[in-house]
């Protein structure tokens, strides 16, 4: 399990760390994600930002895993990056997979530089 697991060092947990990707960072959105992402020196992190206006507790919390599985399972593919996603409403009313497919075709078009370039 060992490169695969969700330890601190791969999740923004600060609100320092928030503002640090919303004011440095670049944007991607789609209808189901907003992308908040920032090149950086060491392993990818990943916050999540989930609206109460988008379902009780129950489905929030639904999503968040999802993400948070997608992410972990597919790092390496977001290395040197530090990430915010924002779910919108229309995620909250995917099934498991295809949220979890929106989720990683919305990452396949982030850049792997950092820029907000694709290259």
């Amino acid at each position: 399990m060992g490169e695969y697991g969700f330890p601190k060092e791969n999740r923004l947990r600060s609100s320092r760390d928030f503002e640090r990707v919303y004011r440095e960072g670049r944007l991607f959105q789609n209808r189901y994600f907003r992308i908040f992402y920032r090149k950086r020196s060491g392993p990818p992190r990943l916050g999540l930002v989930v609206s109460r206006k988008l379902g009780k507790a129950v489905v929030r919390n639904r999503a968040k895993r999802i993400i948070r599985e997608a992410f972990r399972l597919n790092k390496d593919q977001l290395e040197n990056l530090e990430v915010i996603v924002q779910l919108r409403a229309a995620a909250t009313r995917l099934a498991q997979g295809e949220l979890r497919e929106q989720f990683l075709q919305a990452i396949g078009h982030l850049p792997r530089d950092g820029s907000g370039k694709d290259g």
